[in-house]
């Protein structure tokens, strides 16, 4: 999460934090297999660029609206 949040911060993309890690900080169960990052449809590209610029690897799965990237196995 903090690799991914620093590289978006550095290209300049503003985010959200979603999913289970968001529950997680706020007080939620702990969360570990994933870390859902939302941004503006538009910024899309430049996110995902900037997170394999960061070493991880894209992924675009079928579904048109979701991009994802890897950092290991996470």
């Amino acid at each position: 999460m903090k690799r991914a949040a620093a590289a978006l911060r550095e290209a300049d993309v503003e985010f959200m934090l979603g999913g289970g890690m968001a529950i997680w900080a706020r007080g939620g169960p702990p969360r570990d297999h994933d870390v859902d990052f939302l941004v503006r449809e538009a910024d899309a590209p430049r996110a995902l660029q900037a997170l394999v610029d960061a070493g991880m690897k894209a992924e675009q799965p079928p579904e048109e609206w979701l991009y994802k990237a890897h950092d290991g196995d996470v």
